[in-house]
């Protein structure tokens, strides 16, 4: 009996998945409560259409009770959208499912599928390269037992370590120290890491609590950050106890923000996804996804107007605040809250491009 559906690069196979393999191209990923579409990161229109012929020859003839079990989910740079929940039937996305919907032809599939893949992150390739020769063998997760005491992390940040620090958006930019990634251990740190974080620097870590690090070391490994070091022994408060300089990125509420936009000093930076930045943002702002913020520093002031980020949480405008940071910036303003709080604020925003 068939019990769950995998779909695969060359062809569909029927079996409970267990996690992400290489062969995977397209797995049926939820969009808004609803299954869309995840991809790999090459030759993505091929895979699309090998993807498409599935979709047409092998789904149609399968009963409704077939269980969907997506291998990519909220948070994964593999789609668009993707929800959080870990499973679906082949039934409600034949309802639901605006990619499994009747009469929509191969070449139509195909292009709704390439206009929803989002950016890959460079650690993509990376990752091909490493899972084609495989893995070196870690023992032990690194770093993740091993406290530094405040002086010999200081010593190594002048070194070139580099820094995450896994606090949430508030604390961050209370006080951090200069050069830190602010990258919380309570929201995608797998995902934002690969993204802005250097793969040939060695890492420490700064956490909120000792049993941040475990589980933070593990989720860096998963995108091949394994060169972790250890953590920061007594967490921010020992740095300040020990007179070492922090850095810090203001906070503004979304009613604050508003009252300054009509005075021209404020240029709001988007850096959510095109998905969310269509679905609705703020009159005026300008869009760049957080992940490659970095590539467009050399086109934003750095002076004369501050920059406000915003993002649907404050998770993302945090890591892009750090990112430009690291590159000089101090007109940094973070929205607390994102365009989450905004628009529960009552506060009006631009749909469409």
């Amino acid at each position: 009996m068939v019990r769950a559906l995998l779909i695969d690069r060359f062809k569909m196979r029927y079996h409970v998945d267990h996690g992400e393999t290489d062969g995977y191209v397209l797995t049926l990923a939820r969009r808004d409560g609803r299954l869309g579409a995840a991809l790999r990161a090459s030759s993505v229109d091929c895979q699309s259409r090998l993807a498409a012929r599935g979709k047409n020859e092998v789904l149609p003839p399968l009963p409704d009770g077939v269980e969907v079990h997506p291998a990519h989910g909220a948070g994964s740079m593999c789609g668009a959208g993707l929800s959080a929940r870990p499973m679906s039937t082949l039934g409600f996305e034949r309802i639901a499912n605006p990619y499994l919907r009747a009469g929509l032809s191969r070449e139509a599939f195909v292009g709704e599928i390439l206009g929803h893949v989002p950016p890959f992150p460079p650690y993509y390739k990376r990752m091909k390269q490493v899972n084609s020769r495989g893995a070196d063998p870690l023992p032990t997760l690194p770093g993740a037992t091993t406290a530094i005491g405040a002086r010999d992390f200081h010593n190594m940040v002048d070194s070139g370590h580099v820094v995450i620090d896994l606090r949430d958006q508030l604390s961050f930019g209370a006080g951090h120290i200069p050069g830190a990634f602010g990258i919380g251990a309570h929201g995608h740190l797998s995902a934002w890491a690969a993204w802005v974080v250097p793969y040939d620097t060695p890492i420490l870590l700064v956490a909120p609590h000792e049993s941040d690090i475990n589980p933070a070391v593990r989720s860096l490994v998963r995108v091949g950050l394994d060169d972790v070091r250890g953590y920061l022994e007594g967490g921010i408060e020992r740095w300040i106890a020990e007179g070492f300089a922090v850095t810090h990125t203001p906070q503004a509420a979304p009613a604050e923000l508003m009252a300054e936009l009509p005075r021209g000093r404020v240029r709001v930076i988007d850096v959510r996804s095109d998905e969310e930045w269509s679905d609705g943002h703020i009159a005026g702002a300008e869009h760049v996804m957080g992940g490659v913020i970095a590539e467009h520093a050399l086109s934003l002031p750095r002076d004369g107007v501050t920059l406000a980020l915003v993002c649907g949480s404050g998770y993302r405008s945090t890591v892009a605040a750090s990112v430009l940071e690291r590159t000089g910036f101090t007109n940094l303003l973070n929205v607390t809250g994102g365009m989450a709080a905004w628009q529960h604020a009552g506060l009006p925003v631009r749909r469409g491009e």
